[in-house]
């Protein structure tokens, strides 16, 4: 079968595409939808660049736009990339950095995230008593940020504080970063010293000061100073190295035991310096409970995934990260099952598995009176089976809640079993009707896409050939594995797709000459190169027609069919091969009645048959072929006669 699919219970010819857009000479990498509420954007990123396209052959490159950091010198990886929204943010992942397309303030631009000013600051620890206080009741509250060495801390101030005490100071939870910058925010308890004690309660009042560094450094001390006033005053000193802060002024909390003062400082982390967000190459949104209000990513060359805070893609917690299984194989693509599961695909590896499967679940603890004071959530990772090696993340796409996906063997889809108690999941085959087809390509760059309830497979390939499984024709086929679904499979060709993207219901493809194509409701194929016809052709398999014993004669054929291409069908035995013309498919005419052989024309399905009398044949194929214009086929009936019992096999 070439260029036929299914539709409505009709074989219909393929409609054709067209090219909207090109960039010359660089391969499309990624077409992404971005809607912050404000605009509505298509960007595209191709070759080292990424563009803001309007659909036709306006393509503004916005790759060195950013205002701040270093995205305004950086290129991107010419590679396959993949995009997600949040929070009006475009988050790009796989380019190389992992960067950001949003508007802020300044019109729309691409920034390194870390550097993008609004990566999320963590509290990381609260409560924190001064020297003098014998026994700390500080606490955790945040982890730390992979994206910033800058981090949070809460003191409680101390209203008995005179300048005279030189060793009174307040205990940061790390070293300060040597020359970075620090801020403290204090809001405290301001009574007038001429109130009389009676009128010390009517004359409190919240005030509130900010003090920053002011360039100077003495040793390990640097200054503090109030950036409101004219004049340089000294309120406090950082000791960098142990983190030891001092400030000189009385600051009571207003409500007392609180804490009121908020450190603001930078100490770089292991974490920090490894800078995994900057190899990432692949993601995926998962959650608790299939909320998909994290993002899951996986650190290019290693077993690592790291994974966001609820709801917040620039916040990466030091301790959100997991190695999934061997470290010496490294995690390939990320899917989504329906079950609220996430699916790890890794590397080829004698020593360990080709999936893990990961879910999540939170843990709470509650105070003494009950209420809610700590949520965690948790992803541990489950050992799968061994089976097949998904050939590249671009090949793995969701078909109406089956995970499908390629290997070197053909596709494959992951099951899960029926035994509640393992639950275990295995790969099982959904190409068995073309296996030995795709094992004749390399799959590990094919690219699929899911459109109108079908599974698109380009293998990238000189003739552009497609494998297309429609979701709505399955089968069960005899003597096999319980439950092994088998798709109806159509071939194409002339689709020379590297990616697949549905914009606006569409179905879009990119190519590695950089251009953008979409499918409509034409029967031709149309690029800047030239119009091609899709012809399209279908057969039959060996057909015995119910019986191998005996011989048949063919008597007649008659087709159902409409359209305006011309159609030809026709059968094969080992004797002939005929091809007969279809008439009568377009509007009605008298030329195309004949009494010969019965037809007849008009706005609706049409029917043709023909007499035929091949003698002699055991086994024969039907076959159909249509030329230039729309085709479809909608009843084919074949009319025969059993002879007398075969001598021998015919």
């Amino acid at each position: 079968m070439r260029n036929f699919l299914s539709k409505n219970g009709a074989l219909v010819k393929r409609n054709g595409w067209r090219e909207v857009g090109r960039i010359e000479g660089s391969r499309i990498n990624g077409i992404f939808q971005f809607d912050d509420g404000e605009v509505s954007e298509t960007l595209v990123h191709a070759g080292t660049e990424l563009y803001r396209w309007d659909g036709a052959e306006t393509f503004v490159n916005v790759t060195r736009t950013s205002t701040i950091g270093k995205a305004e010198v950086m290129g991107l990886l010419d590679r396959k990339s993949c995009a997600f929204q949040n929070n009006g943010r475009l988050f790009i992942v796989g380019a190389g950095p992992y960067m950001a397309y949003g508007n802020w303030g300044d019109g729309y631009e691409l920034r390194l995230v870390r550097e993008c000013g609004e990566v999320y600051i963590p509290t990381t620890s609260i409560n924190i008593n001064d020297s003098t206080v014998e026994n700390d009741v500080r606490a955790t509250l945040d982890d730390v940020n992979m994206l910033t060495p800058k981090r949070i801390n809460k003191l409680v101030g101390n209203g008995d504080f005179t300048q005279t005490e030189k060793d009174f100071y307040w205990k940061l939870d790390a070293p300060v970063d040597l020359g970075s910058d620090v801020t403290v925010y204090i809001e405290y308890l301001y009574i007038s010293p001429d109130a009389t004690e009676n009128e010390s309660e009517v004359n409190r009042e919240l005030k509130t000061r900010v003090l920053h560094n002011n360039g100077e450094m003495i040793g390990n001390v640097q200054y503090l100073v109030d950036d409101e006033d004219e004049e340089e005053i000294l309120h406090g000193a950082v000791r960098y190295d142990t983190g030891e802060i001092m400030l000189w002024g009385a600051y009571t909390p207003y409500m007392p035991g609180r804490d009121n003062i908020t450190v603001t400082f930078e100490h770089t982390t292991e974490a920090y310096k490894k800078d995994y967000l900057s190899k990432v190459f692949t993601g995926a949104r998962f959650g608790i409970d299939g909320s998909g209000d994290r993002l899951f990513l996986a650190v290019e060359g290693s077993n690592l995934e790291i994974y966001s805070e609820m709801n917040d893609f620039t916040y990466f917690g030091d301790r959100n990260t997991v190695f999934v299984g061997s470290e010496k194989s490294n995690i390939t693509a990320f899917a989504k099952i329906d079950d609220d599961t996430l699916a790890i695909f890794k590397e080829a590896d004698s020593e360990d598995v080709p999936v893990y499967y990961q879910s999540g679940y939170y843990d709470t603890i509650y105070d003494d009176e009950g209420n809610l004071s700590k949520m965690t959530a948790y992803f541990p990772v489950k050992q799968g089976s061994h089976g097949e090696v998904c050939a590249g993340r671009g090949t793995i796409a969701n078909l109406q809640g089956y995970l499908l996906l390629a290997s070197k063997n053909g596709v494959y889809g992951v099951e899960l079993t029926d035994n509640v108690a393992t639950a275990q999941r295995y790969t099982r085959e959904r190409s068995g009707h073309i296996a030995s087809a795709l094992r004749a390509h390399d799959l590990s760059l094919a690219a699929a896409g899911v459109f109108d309830g079908r599974y698109y497979l380009a293998v990238g390939d000189d003739a552009g050939t497609c494998y297309v499984a429609d979701g709505r024709l399955m089968c069960y086929p005899e003597n096999t594995v319980e439950k092994n679904i088998q798709y109806e499979w159509f071939i194409l060709d002339h689709i020379p797709a590297c990616l697949f993207a549905v914009l606006d219901g569409r179905l879009y493809f990119g190519t590695v000459k950089g251009q953008i194509c979409v499918f409509d409701e034409e029967y031709t194929d149309r690029s800047a190169e030239g119009e091609q016809d899709i012809e399209a052709e279908w057969h039959s398999g060996v057909l015995d027609l119910g019986s191998d014993e005996k011989g048949k004669t063919l008597l007649k054929m008659t087709v159902s069919a409409q359209g305006t291409s011309d159609l030809f069908f026709g059968f094969q035995t080992r004797n002939r091969k005929s091809m007969i013309r279809v008439k009568g498919q377009g509007g009605f005419s008298f030329d195309d009645l004949s009494f010969g052989e019965l037809s007849f024309s008009g706005n609706f399905t049409n029917s043709y048959s023909v007499k035929v009398k091949e003698k002699d044949f055991s086994y024969i194929k039907f076959r159909f072929r249509s030329g230039a214009g729309a085709c479809a086929i909608y009843k084919f009936k074949a009319f025969f006669r059993n002879n007398t019992r075969n001598k021998g096999v015919r």
